[in-house]
């Protein structure tokens, strides 16, 4: 039950496959952080127009997203990132329940708007 995955790939492939399982581990997670990142930037437009002073009517003709929106995103990631890095995470179990539940209302907001 304590064996990581890269630890099996180890004993049952080599160290070929030991570096093959640990980059697509790392891969995973660079790509959802990629679509973390991309989401937030698309739920924080109304704060960023807030933010900015743009009326809604403004961003109406461009294309793809704009620095300040992309400016928003990495603030917010930065400011998140220490709490994401902490040795133990121990002190999230309280904020369990209001992550499940932000969870189920992004998925209803999702839904609802397709």
């Amino acid at each position: 039950g304590g064996a990581s995955m890269e630890s099996i790939a180890d004993a049952a492939f080599g160290k070929s496959a030991l570096a093959l399982t640990t980059w697509l581990v790392a891969a995973v997670c660079f790509f959802a952080i990629v679509g973390y990142a991309v989401l937030l930037r698309d739920l924080l437009e109304p704060v960023t127009d807030f933010i900015f002073d743009n009326p809604a009517s403004d961003l109406a003709d461009t294309e793809g997203p704009t620095l300040k929106e992309n400016a928003t995103m990495v603030t917010v990631v930065l400011i998140m990132t220490p709490f994401c890095t902490l040795k133990t995470l121990t002190a999230l179990r309280a904020v369990g329940a209001a992550s499940m539940c932000a969870i189920l209302v992004l998925g209803i907001c999702v839904t609802y708007r397709s």
